[in-house]
């Protein structure tokens, strides 16, 4: 989910180190993303498979071992598809590796509300992220023979080796329907014992209490209508431009 074992951070070091004044990133940008996922064959093994051992119910075991995994913060890292996700990708987090300081990445807080895509069950939040090979250049012909690029490693495209990582849900009832509003907050701490690791945090926020980011993705009537009167001003404000 790129801040994994501090890739940034080398990167931001190295640049810091020798980048000159004139001189490209790559990758240029980078993007974290998040969504809601359904992960039927995880849970049939990890936790469905536990309701009837050789006529035992060791469900609880199971329970417990999934529950400390979310207490010490540790996320299951696998391959998705692209049919797993139940809403749409959102951002959880962009940089311009251009000018991202070290404190930037130590730690990240995002609350998100996002609408479910279909009928299913709500079993995790899915992280992922993509670099982007389009630098500042200072040089407008070299900028003319230069075609962007972007590495994408979430679901839906060719498969890499960080695969995707999920935090699992702290929910029983995992069963959501079509336009329902799911929340939850994410929280990303680098270790201090060591650097190399993030300490992953997932909070489910209720969307009728809970107060909602501006502007917020999810469907629901206010949001909506805020994000409508934004686009509306956006509109306004880039047609008074045209004009002038």
């Amino acid at each position: 989910y790129l801040l994994h074992e501090s890739m940034l951070d080398s990167v931001i070091r190295a640049r810091d180190k020798h980048l000159q004044d004139d001189g490209l990133m790559f990758p240029s940008h980078a993007t974290v993303y998040c969504a809601a996922v359904q992960m039927d064959t995880y849970m049939q093994d990890n936790i469905h498979y536990w309701e009837s051992v050789h006529g035992f119910n060791m469900l609880p075991v199971a329970t417990r071992v999934l529950e400390n995994k979310l207490a010490g913060g540790q996320p299951e890292v696998m391959s998705l598809s692209e049919s797993d996700l139940i809403s749409q990708p959102s951002i959880l987090t962009e940089y311009d590796l251009r000018w991202v300081q070290l404190d930037e990445v130590r730690t990240i807080r995002d609350k998100k509300f996002v609408s479910i895509t279909r009928n299913g069950n709500f079993h995790g939040v899915a992280l992922w992220f993509s670099c982007q090979f389009k630098p500042i250049f200072y040089d407008e012909e070299e900028e003319n023979k230069f075609k962007s690029v972007t590495l994408e490693t979430g679901p839906g495209h060719p498969a890499t080796h960080w695969k995707q990582t999920v935090i699992v849900v702290p929910r029983n009832d995992t069963e959501v329907e079509q336009d329902e509003i799911v929340g939850w907050e994410i929280s990303m701490d680098q270790s201090e014992e060591n650097p190399r690791h993030y300490q992953l945090g997932l909070s489910m926020l209720d969307p009728e209490c809970d107060e909602h980011p501006v502007p917020c993705e999810c469907k629901m009537a206010r949001c909506a209508l805020f994000a409508a009167l934004m686009q509306k001003e956006e509109d306004d404000l880039e047609e008074l431009t045209n004009l002038q």
